[in-house]
C-alpha cells in the first residue's frame, strides 16, 4: 500500500496476526471494565437511596419475612426481647485488633418472628478459650439500627461447626440466618439488623461506600484502551517503511 512518495505500508504476516488477535482482546477488556463501572454506579445509587430512606418500624412491616434485598441498608426500629442466645463471629478485625462480632436473636413484639441483631464488636482478649462476657437485657427493648449484609466469609475447610463455649454462647465462623434459625429453633428473618450503637457501624459504612469502586474500573478501562492504542501505533510503526528511491 502506497502512503506517500516516500513511505509505504508493507504489513508483515506475524505482526498482522498478533494484532488481529490482541486488539479485540484489549478492546473487549476495556469495554468490560466500563460495564463493570456502570454496574458499580448503579449499586452506589441503590445503596444511597436505601441508606437515605425514612426509618421503618420493622414490627409493623408486613413484608419483613421475604424482602431482604429491598430492605438492605434501610434504617429500622425494632421492638422485642432477646432470646438469651449469642453468637460470636470469629476472626473479625476492627482497627487492627482481632475480635468478635456479636449477634443475638431478638423476638419481635407481637410476632413469632425473630431477627438476628448485630450488637457490637468485642476484643478477642488474652484467652481464646473464653468468650468475652456480655449481658443481654431480659426486658422489652426498643432499638434502632440498619438492615445490613452478613459479613463475607473466607474459604472454609470442612463442615461449619457451631461451637458452644458456655451456656447459650456460641462461637461461629460464618453468619447465615437460615443456618442459625435451625440451630436456635426460632423463625429467624433472612437478614441482619446492625445496631447504630455498634462501634464498628461507621467503619462499615465507609467500607461499603469505598467497596463499590466505579472509579477503579474506569481507571482499568483507560489502561486497556491505552494498551490497545499503543498496540496499533507499534503495528503501524513496524510496518510502515521508507520507500527505496531509484537514483538516476
Amino acid at each position: 500500500m502506497k502512503l506517500t512518495s516516500r513511505y509505504e505500508f508493507r504489513p508483515r504476516l506475524g505482526a498482522s496476526l498478533a494484532t488481529l488477535i490482541l486488539l479485540p482482546v484489549l478492546l473487549g477488556l476495556g469495554f468490560w471494565q466500563l460495564d463493570r463501572a456502570e454496574q458499580k454506579q448503579a449499586m452506589q445509587a441503590e445503596f444511597t437511596a436505601s441508606y437515605n430512606k425514612p426509618v421503618l418500624v420493622l414490627n409493623d412491616y408486613q413484608g419483613r419475612d421475604d424482602n431482604a434485598e429491598q430492605l438492605r441498608w434501610r434504617p429500622v426500629i425494632i421492638s422485642g426481647q432477646y432470646t438469651g442466645a449469642a453468637y460470636f463471629l470469629d476472626n473479625q478485625v476492627y482497627r487492627g485488633e482481632p475480635g468478635y462480632r456479636i449477634y443475638a436473636p431478638l423476638k419481635l413484639s407481637g410476632s413469632d418472628d425473630v431477627v438476628l441483631v448485630e450488637r457490637d464488636w468485642q476484643s478477642l482478649g488474652s484467652n481464646r478459650q473464653l468468650l468475652p462476657a456480655i449481658e443481654l437485657p431480659q426486658r422489652e427493648m426498643h432499638l434502632q439500627g440498619r438492615v445490613v449484609p452478613t459479613p463475607a466469609t473466607g474459604i472454609m475447610l470442612g463442615e461449619h461447626r457451631i461451637q458452644q463455649m458456655a451456656e447459650q454462647r456460641y462461637r461461629v465462623q460464618r453468619i447465615k440466618p437460615a443456618e442459625l434459625s435451625n440451630h436456635s429453633g426460632t423463625n429467624l428473618l433472612p437478614y441482619v439488623v446492625r445496631l447504630d450503637s455498634a462501634r464498628h457501624a461507621g467503619d462499615d459504612r465507609r467500607a461499603a461506600l469505598n467497596g463499590f469502586g466505579s472509579e477503579r474500573h474506569l481507571g482499568y478501562a483507560f489502561q486497556w484502551f491505552a494498551l490497545a492504542a499503543t498496540l496499533v501505533i507499534i503495528y503501524l510503526s513496524v510496518n510502515i517503511k521508507r520507500r527505496h528511491q531509484d537514483h538516476e
